[in-house]
């Protein structure tokens, strides 16, 4: 499963890199499959300190800044030749049948309370009947949260783990604002990223989206489970 990922890196990481704001793991050598390791692998530069789950940046302006100038960056239009992902930068309709059957299977986990589950559904079907994004695809990091984000002493030091590289609908992306900011960073961030307002109901839905897939999964990985209980806990903040 990782093979594409990592050829999506070395393909396309040299062609972005040079013009993001923030360092992203460029491969500066690439191996090729052989008899020794019939896998593609890369070697890439180190990008120091720690990840937004263990140093956490949810009140630091300069880190909600940096990230919202970096995505309007990396948000613009992307070739055909883009890599796909089935699962990131899609219409929220192709996931509704999924996330609806997750939200229901962690109330029935009791990893949610009834009157937690009722909003988080009501909201996800209105953002779902959301008009989509309209206009080209645009390139997307597909895999944006706080263990992907690299941070230094209140602010970001780089971005990291590319392999769910893609195109589409920037919504996917900003998701990550619902678990790396609070209420207050969040709203500077928007702000900066001048999205529209249906952009940010689907950015909403897929921060919620993202809570339930990890709420769901990461029962060994505690720092997830938590993770995923933060996006859900920002979300219902917002919403009735």
């Amino acid at each position: 499963m990782a093979v594409p990922l990592i050829e999506h890196e070395q393909q396309w990481l040299p062609l972005l890199a040079p013009m993001l704001p923030l360092p992203v793991p460029v491969p500066v050598r690439i191996g090729v499959r052989s008899k020794t390791f019939e896998r593609p692998w890369s070697v890439c530069p180190w990008i120091p300190r720690n990840d937004a789950l263990t140093e956490p940046v949810r009140e630091s302006g300069q880190a909600a800044q940096q990230l919202a100038e970096f995505l309007n960056v990396l948000h613009h239009d992307a070739p055909q030749e883009a890599p796909e992902n089935p699962h990131r930068g899609l219409g929220l309709a192709e996931r509704a049948e999924r996330t609806e059957k997750q939200l229901s299977d962690i109330l029935e986990a009791d990893l949610l309370a009834e009157d937690q589950y009722q909003p988080l559904l009501r909201y996800w079907r209105k953002a779902v009947a959301t008009p989509e994004h309209r206009g080209p695809a645009q390139w997307l990091h597909g895999d944006l949260h706080p263990g992907n984000v690299t941070t230094m002493e209140g602010r970001l030091s780089g971005v990291i783990d590319w392999g769910d590289l893609t195109s589409g609908d920037p919504a996917c992306d900003l998701g990550c604002l619902w678990s790396l900011f609070d209420a207050d960073r969040r709203s500077e961030a928007l702000t900066i990223l001048g999205r529209d307002g249906d952009t940010v109901t689907r950015a909403r839905a897929w921060a919620l989206s993202i809570g339930v897939v990890l709420t769901l999964n990461s029962s060994d990985r505690p720092s997830y489970a938590q993770l995923g209980r933060r996006y859900l806990d920002e979300v219902l903040s917002e919403i009735d």
